[in-house]
Protein backbone atom coordinates (compact mmCIF):
# COMPACT_ATOMS: atom_id res chain seq x y z
CA UNK A 1 0.00 0.00 0.00
CA UNK A 2 1.19 3.70 -1.19
CA UNK A 3 1.80 6.34 0.81
CA UNK A 4 -0.49 8.83 0.28
CA UNK A 5 -0.04 12.45 0.82
CA UNK A 6 -1.94 15.40 1.45
CA UNK A 7 -0.49 16.80 -1.60
CA UNK A 8 -1.03 13.76 -3.65
CA UNK A 9 -5.09 14.18 -2.31
CA UNK A 10 -5.03 18.05 -3.22
CA UNK A 11 -4.36 17.49 -6.29
CA UNK A 12 -6.77 15.43 -7.37
CA UNK A 13 -9.94 16.96 -8.67
CA UNK A 14 -12.35 14.42 -7.49
CA UNK A 15 -11.07 15.34 -4.02
CA UNK A 16 -11.43 19.02 -4.38
CA UNK A 17 -14.59 18.68 -5.95
CA UNK A 18 -15.41 16.97 -2.72
CA UNK A 19 -13.87 19.37 -0.46
CA UNK A 20 -15.61 22.17 -2.15
CA UNK A 21 -19.44 20.45 -1.59
CA UNK A 22 -18.54 19.66 1.95
CA UNK A 23 -17.39 23.76 2.46
CA UNK A 24 -21.12 24.52 0.86
CA UNK A 25 -23.02 22.62 3.34
CA UNK A 26 -20.76 23.84 5.85
CA UNK A 27 -22.15 27.33 4.88
CA UNK A 28 -25.27 26.20 4.24
CA UNK A 29 -25.75 24.73 7.73
CA UNK A 30 -24.11 28.66 8.82
CA UNK A 31 -26.64 30.43 7.23
CA UNK A 32 -24.16 31.59 4.66
CA UNK A 33 -22.56 33.49 7.61
CA UNK A 34 -20.50 36.74 5.65
CA UNK A 35 -16.87 36.23 5.82
CA UNK A 36 -16.59 32.66 7.09
CA UNK A 37 -15.50 31.15 3.13
CA UNK A 38 -11.91 30.23 4.10
CA UNK A 39 -12.31 28.95 7.85
CA UNK A 40 -15.31 27.02 6.14
CA UNK A 41 -13.18 25.32 3.09
CA UNK A 42 -10.12 25.12 5.72
CA UNK A 43 -12.38 23.05 7.60
CA UNK A 44 -14.15 21.06 4.55
CA UNK A 45 -10.23 19.93 3.60
CA UNK A 46 -9.43 18.76 7.16
CA UNK A 47 -12.65 16.50 7.33
CA UNK A 48 -12.17 15.29 3.41
CA UNK A 49 -9.07 14.58 3.91
CA UNK A 50 -8.52 13.34 7.10
CA UNK A 51 -11.36 10.80 6.02
CA UNK A 52 -9.43 9.72 3.05
CA UNK A 53 -5.68 9.47 4.83
CA UNK A 54 -7.41 7.46 7.19
CA UNK A 55 -9.11 5.06 4.57
CA UNK A 56 -5.52 5.40 2.50
CA UNK A 57 -6.85 6.41 -0.47
CA UNK A 58 -9.14 9.02 -2.25
CA UNK A 59 -11.75 7.34 -3.82
CA UNK A 60 -9.25 5.03 -5.14
CA UNK A 61 -7.93 7.12 -7.60
CA UNK A 62 -4.91 8.07 -5.37
CA UNK A 63 -3.61 4.35 -5.87
CA UNK A 64 -4.41 4.11 -9.27
CA UNK A 65 -7.73 2.16 -8.75
CA UNK A 66 -10.96 3.51 -10.77
CA UNK A 67 -12.86 5.61 -8.53
CA UNK A 68 -16.35 3.69 -7.28
CA UNK A 69 -19.66 4.29 -9.15
CA UNK A 70 -21.98 5.98 -7.56
CA UNK A 71 -24.91 3.99 -6.41
CA UNK A 72 -28.21 5.39 -8.49
CA UNK A 73 -31.13 6.98 -7.20
CA UNK A 74 -33.88 6.02 -5.69
CA UNK A 75 -37.26 6.74 -8.16
CA UNK A 76 -39.74 7.90 -5.82
CA UNK A 77 -43.03 7.88 -6.10
CA UNK A 78 -43.56 11.17 -7.75
CA UNK A 79 -40.93 10.76 -9.63
CA UNK A 80 -42.18 7.25 -11.17
CA UNK A 81 -43.91 7.37 -14.85
CA UNK A 82 -47.83 5.58 -15.62
CA UNK A 83 -47.21 2.94 -17.47
CA UNK A 84 -47.71 4.24 -20.56
CA UNK A 85 -44.44 6.23 -20.09
CA UNK A 86 -45.84 9.53 -20.50
CA UNK A 87 -45.67 11.74 -17.26
CA UNK A 88 -49.48 12.48 -16.31
CA UNK A 89 -50.16 16.76 -15.68
CA UNK A 90 -51.95 16.80 -12.29
CA UNK A 91 -53.83 19.91 -11.36
CA UNK A 92 -52.58 22.10 -8.57
CA UNK A 93 -54.96 24.34 -6.73
CA UNK A 94 -54.43 27.59 -7.50
CA UNK A 95 -53.59 30.44 -5.48
CA UNK A 96 -55.61 32.93 -3.66
CA UNK A 97 -54.15 36.34 -2.58
CA UNK A 98 -56.17 38.76 -0.77
CA UNK A 99 -55.67 42.54 -2.17
CA UNK A 100 -56.91 45.30 0.09
CA UNK A 101 -59.18 47.88 -1.34
CA UNK A 102 -58.24 50.85 -2.92
CA UNK A 103 -58.76 54.00 -1.41
CA UNK A 104 -62.05 55.38 -1.58
CA UNK A 105 -60.36 59.06 -3.85
CA UNK A 106 -58.32 56.03 -5.86
CA UNK A 107 -61.05 53.93 -6.72
CA UNK A 108 -63.44 56.83 -7.85
CA UNK A 109 -60.41 58.65 -10.13
CA UNK A 110 -60.03 54.72 -11.58
CA UNK A 111 -64.02 54.50 -12.19
CA UNK A 112 -64.41 51.14 -9.78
Amino acid sequence: MSNITREMLLSDPTVLQSIQERAYFISESTGFAPGRDHENWLLAEEEVLSKLLANGSANGTANGAAPAAKAPRKTTAKQALPEGGAPVATARPKATKKVAALPADLSSTLGS
